[in-house]
């Protein structure tokens, strides 16, 4: 059963999140954790650092610090919604609240026999650790999603759903796999294809 798969699957914490209220609206900082493991060998203890490879896209250094927080800001707001009632009362900001509700509302959610829908879904594999933003759980289909602020034409996002879905297929007991990456702002929508 996927269900179960995924509730049992290792799941690697790599970030504390820390929430502080600004302006009307939560704001997710994220600290990353130094990750250590240790080996007993011939009765010493010897600690070091895992070097784990990421699989999304790293932030380019001129990108705009704000446009990162509004980014934080929107993902986490779509982790807190519940998808079955698509309640965003809680949502303070006019704007953020309109940008949520149309996402929400998008085609993609709307499955074939609904099971589940995951937000960042966490997974190491192969020493490839990635967070999936979300996993939406059909019958016979799982939709892989990436949340994007704006722009989800490039190609590099194409490689990350990728990734996520080697990972996945191995778990998925045969279900059809789509990806997909959804520009918050515009609610526009792209299908990733396999190469």
């Amino acid at each position: 059963n996927m269900l179960q798969i995924l509730s049992i699957a290792p799941i690697e914490e790599n970030k504390i999140i820390d929430i502080n209220y600004l302006e009307d609206t939560c704001v997710p900082s994220y600290k990353e954790e130094e990750k250590t493991f240790v080996i007993k060998e011939n009765k010493e203890i010897i600690s070091e650092e895992i070097s784990v490879t990421h699989a999304s896209k790293k932030l380019d250094d001129n990108v705009n610090e704000e446009l990162i927080k509004k980014g934080e800001k929107l993902h986490y707001l779509l982790e807190l919604v519940d998808f079955s009632t698509k309640n965003v009362d809680f949502i303070k900001g006019v704007n953020d609240k309109k940008l949520i509700q149309k996402v929400i509302h998008n085609d993609v959610f709307n499955i074939s026999g609904l099971k589940q829908i995951i937000h960042e879904y966490a997974y190491e594999d192969d020493g490839v650790s990635g967070v999936i933003d979300c996993l939406v759980i059909g019958e016979d289909e799982i939709r892989i999603i990436d949340f994007k602020l704006k722009n989800i034409d490039d190609s590099n996002y194409d490689k990350q759903l990728r990734t996520y879905k080697r990972y996945i297929s191995k778990i998925a007991n045969n279900k059809l796999i789509k990806m997909y990456l959804l520009s918050i702002v515009n609610n526009e929508l792209r299908e990733v294809k396999d190469e």
